[in-house]
């Protein structure tokens, strides 16, 4: 085998590992969204919390926000609320951070 074709083998190998967990996390997502919707918050928490374990992206924090705030807890979600806020990027979508934004104002006044 020449190092080139070796240099390709090892790249290509690398970047499946690579997009490995975040198909893996993808999964978590989908299945946290269902069970958030099925009104089954802590299921949905557990799943973006994997997701965001296998794949660390703002967005999952602000998921596992609201979780916590629909769970009652309020000082967890305002946390995560402000990790999110403070990872925000101009790529983050406007709408998400300002409703992340809203619900951690709201969140600081009940607390």
């Amino acid at each position: 085998m020449t190092r080139t074709a070796l240099a390709l083998l090892v790249c290509a190998a690398a970047f499946a590992q690579a997009a490995a967990p975040k198909e893996a996390a993808r999964a978590r997502l989908g299945e946290g969204l269902h069970a958030y919707d099925a009104g089954n918050f802590a299921g949905a928490l557990a799943a973006f919390e994997e997701a965001y374990r296998l794949y660390p992206s703002a967005k999952l924090l602000a998921t596992q926000a609201t979780c916590h705030a629909k769970l009652g807890h309020p000082v967890e979600a305002l946390a995560l609320y402000e990790r999110f806020l403070a990872q925000a990027t101009a790529e983050t979508p406007a709408a998400l951070v300002e409703e992340s934004r809203r619900a951690a104002d709201t969140l600081r006044d009940e607390i």
